[in-house]
């Protein structure tokens, strides 16, 4: 990071706490299985990931209503899922298949879908352990382990890089995962929470980010493609009442019975 690029996080960063002085972390409450805070967590962090929290948290709502426990989100088909969450969520197909893949792959690992299992393991184990589940965005894996295990990991998709973009501190064309390490290595490990609660707060509110979470028009193959305008067929021609020749030219005889 260049001096200029340093001195517009500083800016960025003190901007923000200007504007979200009070701002905290809020853990999920575990309203589906009081046993499994850090699974609502999870499951939170999947539906904030490229999404605003007033619209995570209404999905949560809405999730929490209609299923019983975590294994009966398990084995809920990701077309349910997404009339569950909303069929307009961004990116609500992709993000149903992220997560019935993830907790499967839960469910295989631990053969129960928990994350208890974690409070025993280090930092670094608990990091890996995340982010090598299926269809786990690093968003999603660092946002659990900064707010819920303390680790120095910093959740990163694309409306937060766009903040940090629009800000210069980093240039157009940055990767997600180079934007998380660069703030990773410029913020202290105590102030690393408080920069993350208020860059998501600020990306809540940028209109132009919530353009781009917009579901894409389907691709070629799927849209529906008008019929073709029917053919103009050329006139028959009238029988002459001769009849048919052969290639030969000679009339065709018929086969004299026997």
């Amino acid at each position: 990071m260049s001096v200029d690029q340093a001195a517009k996080l500083s800016t960025l960063l003190e901007r923000l706490g200007r504007d979200y002085p009070d701002i905290q972390a809020s853990p999920a409450v575990p309203s589906i299985d009081p046993d499994e805070p850090l699974l609502a967590e999870f499951v939170r962090s999947m539906m904030l990931w490229e999404c605003t929290q007033p619209k995570a948290a209404a999905a949560m709502k809405r999730l929490e209503s209609q299923i019983v426990d975590f294994n009966e989100l398990r084995v809920c088909i990701p077309r349910e899922l997404v009339r569950l969450i909303g069929e307009t969520y961004p990116r609500a197909g992709e993000r149903a298949e992220r997560l019935k893949a993830a907790l499967a792959d839960l469910y295989s690992r631990a053969h129960a879908v928990t994350l208890k299992h974690l409070s025993d393991m280090g930092k670094r184990e608990v990091k890996s352990y995340l982010e090598t589940l299926n269809g786990v965005p690093s968003f999603v894996a660092a946002r659990v382990a900064l707010l819920f295990l303390g680790n120095h990991s910093m959740p990163m998709d694309s409306r937060s890089l766009r903040v940090l973009i629009e800000a210069s501190v980093v240039p157009e064309g940055e990767t997600i995962e180079s934007a998380a390490s660069l703030l990773e290595r410029k913020i202290r490990a105590g102030e690393l929470a408080l920069a993350y609660l208020r860059l998501q707060a600020r990306s809540d509110e940028l209109k132009f980010v919530e353009a781009e979470t917009r579901a894409a028009p389907p691709p070629e193959s799927r849209r529906v493609q008008a019929p073709p305008p029917p053919l103009a067929l050329e006139p028959k021609p009238k029988p002459s009442g001769k009849s048919p020749r052969s290639s030969g030219g000679k009339s065709p005889t018929k086969r004299s019975a026997e």
